[in-house]
């Protein structure tokens, strides 16, 4: 006889009893903040790595209560130094390697590094500046090796950051014509074409896709906004 195969547990069990309470206001297209200002609730934010959660904490480092506020502080200098001892380390590679290659995935990931500093706005304003000039150095540097269509997409998303909307689009045809998802692009497309204000050719992209949403949804719900 067969021998029946467990499957392993992927997620562990969460009592309901252990979830802090929250409370939540209204934001812009559905979206919703945390109010609540608590350890428990910090420490859960600190788990997820995106720029909501980044905001809730640099928010929480100036509250009233000592343990919120250093709880928040010490959870946003933890994420920023790891993410900064990483980029040290690509750089201590990038003084060995010699091969194309290997030159290429440094540099890539150097880009992308710096690029998630600016993204998640962990640092000081004063910084941003400087990661986001890093970033794009780095994609250049890459790109001077080797074409690469999830390069391009970055710098699309570098120079969007910048307000650079030329350029942009320029390196979303790029990222496309090398074969990067094209439902991925049509959100930075749709703010390319928004802010230089060919607003003809933005209703042409989202009629296009009218009725045949993407199944990519960050996609689909941009494209749900402008229907």
């Amino acid at each position: 006889m067969l021998k029946r195969r467990v499957s392993p547990v992927i997620y562990d069990n969460v009592s309901p009893e252990l979830l802090p309470e929250v409370e939540f206001r209204g934001r812009k297209l559905g979206e919703s903040l945390g109010q609540i200002r608590n350890p428990v609730m910090v420490l859960y934010m600190s788990k997820t790595y995106n720029p909501v959660a980044i905001s809730y904490l640099k928010e929480s480092v100036a509250d009233e209560e000592d343990e919120v506020r250093l709880t928040a502080f010490a959870t946003l200098s933890r994420i920023e130094s790891e993410i900064v001892e990483r980029i040290n380390l690509f750089k201590k590679d990038l003084e060995k390697v010699k091969g194309k290659r290997e030159r290429f995935a440094v540099l890539f990931s150097l880009a992308e590094l710096y690029w998630e500093i600016v993204y998640l706005n962990i640092a000081d304003r004063e910084l941003q500046e400087f990661y986001l000039a890093e970033a794009e150095k780095y994609a250049l540097q890459a790109l001077e090796l080797k074409e690469d269509p999830r390069m391009e997409f970055l710098l699309v998303r570098i120079y969007l950051h910048k307000g650079d909307y030329d350029n942009a689009a320029e390196h979303l045809e790029r990222a496309e014509r090398l074969g990067f998802p094209k439902e991925r692009l049509i959100p930075y497309l749709l703010e390319v074409l928004y802010k230089r204000g060919d607003f003809k050719r933005m209703f042409e992209v989202v009629n296009k896709f009218r009725g045949i949403m993407p199944s990519e949804p960050k996609a689909a719900s941009i494209i749900r906004v402008w229907m």
